[in-house]
């Protein structure tokens, strides 16, 4: 575990996000960096909401994105009814931006294209 990023409990590699008692996982948390912009996606086992594992996790993911020097803006989107998604983004420090209509398809969910919140942080806000 010593290229993982670690907080009190929770470990986070480039993908998993593992309990650090156990090494059992999580969720996951993957940053897809481009340019001067990063935008990242997340997602916590069911049996695991409402602990605040995803706002710890997020939090040492996104403080180790804002230690690269040409990182400006970290984003990401989340479905429109996913509240617990958009409380994390919102504890996490990140700005709504707006809404994209039709903009993914979840599989898990249905087929036809759902909205999404986009939320945002920049250099700036820092």
């Amino acid at each position: 575990h010593d290229s993982c990023l670690s907080d009190r409990e929770t470990l986070v590699t480039d993908r998993l996000c593992l309990r650090r008692a156990t090494d059992e996982p999580v969720g996951l948390f993957h940053a897809f960096p481009s340019e001067h912009k990063t935008d990242f996606h997340f997602g916590i086992s069911k049996s695991f909401w409402a602990q605040g594992l995803a706002s710890e996790a997020g939090r040492v993911a996104l403080g180790a994105l804002w230690r690269t020097p040409e990182t400006q803006r970290i984003w990401t989107v989340c479905d429109v009814e996913n509240v617990g998604s958009k409380r994390v983004l919102e504890e996490l420090g990140l700005s709504f931006e707006g809404t994209l209509k039709r903009w993914v398809v979840l599989p898990a969910f249905c087929t036809k294209a759902r909205d999404c919140h986009v939320f945002r942080a920049t250099r700036v806000q820092i």
